[in-house]
């Protein structure tokens, strides 16, 4: 990907933390940290209440915390990564988005989901939540997760099309500070830095002002291709408000 230093760089990194022209012997295993869940998780979710199946993708961050979005809904789930990988077990808190209300009407709502989750490999399980219900497969994706984040590889202007018509325009500066707005009158303002120094994995801070009323939302983002061009997935959130979807570099 033009905007990234590329995987092997991650390893690189590796290799000259670990020393240069020293002992060939590898460090003691005590030494190399294992995986942690933060990356990009890329897959579908099948509703059973609808009998959709629906492109969906993951944003897991250092603390675990796991943002599932439905970039064409405007959906977005949030749970927690399990303590450890294998069974999973938690609270699930929903955002309906712009589009449209959950089944029952809620525009958020609170359930459960099932299944199993491993660090750097795989998110699958089962969930319920607004009168909704059904599944989810999420793979990593090393090749976008493994690029070195850099704020300024950010820089530009990127645009969503939702599917209401609503179209959102986000300037963002080298150093990662952005400004915005939408055709349905509303203003943003935020920023973007890194949240891991190796995971493609940039912390967001979203200040959104619509109809006289802001509210500030924070979560997570990263750069990855859609449909040929380079893209910000993203995903934030308050206790009341979310938005999230994929803004394409222009």
């Amino acid at each position: 990907m033009a905007r990234g230093v590329g995987r092997w760089a991650a390893g690189c990194i590796g290799l000259l933390l670990a020393g240069c022209g020293g002992s060939d012997a590898p460090p003691p295993a005590g030494d190399v940290p294992d995986p942690g869940p933060q990356g990009y998780y890329t897959g579908s979710l099948v509703s059973q209440t609808s009998g959709l199946t629906i492109s969906a993708f993951a944003l897991v961050g250092d603390d675990g915390r796991i943002h599932i979005v439905e970039p064409g809904l405007g959906r977005q789930f949030l749970v927690s990564f399990p303590a450890a990988d294998g069974g999973w077990h938690a609270a699930l808190t929903g955002h309906a988005g712009s589009l449209t209300d959950f089944p029952d009407g809620s525009a958020r709502c609170t359930g459960h989901v099932d299944g199993s989750a491993f660090a750097a490999a795989e998110l699958t399980g089962s969930y319920a939540c607004g009168g909704d219900h059904g599944s989810f497969d999420l793979v990593y994706d090393d090749t976008v997760s493994f690029e070195p984040p850099d704020v300024g590889g950010l820089t530009g202007l990127a645009e969503d099309d939702s599917a209401t018509g609503d179209v959102t325009l986000l300037s963002i500066a080298p150093d990662g500070t952005f400004t915005g707005s939408d055709t349905m009158g509303c203003s943003y303002a935020g920023s973007l830095s890194a949240a891991d120094p190796i995971i493609n994995v940039y912390a967001m801070q979203l200040h959104w002002t619509c109809a006289g009323h802001s509210v500030a939302m924070s979560g997570l983002a990263t750069l990855a291709s859609h449909g040929g061009a380079p893209a910000l997935y993203y995903a934030v959130a308050d206790a009341f408000h979310s938005r999230a979807g994929i803004l394409v570099f222009q």
